[in-house]
């Protein structure tokens, strides 16, 4: 393997690349990168980088017991904090539609269905179906890289008013369960379900039953289809972050739920790589 291969850094989570190889594809990504500005500058981030850990192990190694100590007391106290607070009854929901821009083409353009297909060009692609993820091609990936991952890969100019349109048909169903909802980007919300939980089927202590809320979900994810020929994926969880990363985890077409107990929602994080956390990296 490659000394620089960790610049690259090519993940494979997306949903449709779980077969992917992907010391095949960062070596096509590196070969195809060397010489570039982007190596370059990736270079000179990842060395960077490595001064940053280095300054932080040795204020780790600096350390003695009695500030050990205080900082894992302290970090203790911040845990039962938290534990006071925490409310695991709320229906927190996240809809994600699949590979978005590119089912819109297909569904504009049926001749594309079942074809390894991008929206982009040589130099960027902004999204990818799944047949081409399961060559290593995805989004933010320069098209002519993805061309050779996969060299009969169909490249689409994205058509961004038809994407913007869709997403106003989307938001439109999902108002009818949380009026307050808005779109996180075209094509993700995020909706709380509580409201109309309450009005329809009355309030709930202790929160309503799981099979209640999928059945809502599944409802309004069909209304989605019906409304723009469009499938997309949810996850439900009992906060928004959970069922953010719920929502990867049966696409295409598909919904997750994590119970709505402090141990459910434990024991799937626990289960889940750090990278699926939002907001959280590797080093």
């Amino acid at each position: 393997m490659m000394d620089d291969a960790h610049l690259y850094n090519f993940t494979g989570d997306k949903a449709g690349m779980n077969a992917v190889n992907r010391d095949e594809v960062n070596k096509v990504i590196n070969d195809m990168s060397k010489g570039s500005a982007f190596h370059a500058h990736a270079t000179a981030m990842s060395a960077k980088s490595d001064e940053r850990i280095d300054v932080l192990k040795r204020k780790l190694s600096a350390l003695d017991d009695i500030h050990r100590r205080k900082n894992e007391n302290r970090a203790k106290s911040l845990g039962l904090d938290i534990e006071r607070i925490r409310y695991c009854s709320r229906p927190c929901v996240v809809i994600d539609m699949d590979c978005f821009y590119a089912a819109v083409e297909m569904r504009d353009f049926p001749e594309l269905l079942n074809k390894p297909m991008a929206v982009g060009g040589m130099s960027m692609i902004s999204t990818a179906n799944y047949v081409a993820r399961s060559f290593g091609v995805r989004s933010a990936m320069p098209g002519f890289i993805a061309k050779e991952l996969c060299p009969q890969l169909i490249l689409v100019p994205g058509r961004y008013e038809a994407y913007s349109q869709a997403s106003k048909l989307v938001l439109e169903v999902i108002h009818h369960y949380d009026e307050h909802c808005r779109m996180m980007s075209l094509d993700e919300a995020k909706i709380d379900l509580t409201k109309y939980l309450t009005a329809t089927f009355g309030a709930q202590d202790e929160g309503w039953p799981m099979d209640t809320v999928s059945a809502v979900v599944k409802e309004m994810r069909d209304r989605v289809y019906q409304a723009t020929r469009l499938t997309c994926s949810a996850g439900i969880g009992p906060s928004f972050m959970i069922a953010k990363v719920a929502s990867d985890l049966n696409k295409p077409n598909g919904q997750f739920e994590v119970g709505f107990s402090r141990e459910e929602a434990i024991n799937f994080v626990r289960q889940q790589p750090l990278r699926k956390v939002s907001g959280l990296c590797l080093q």
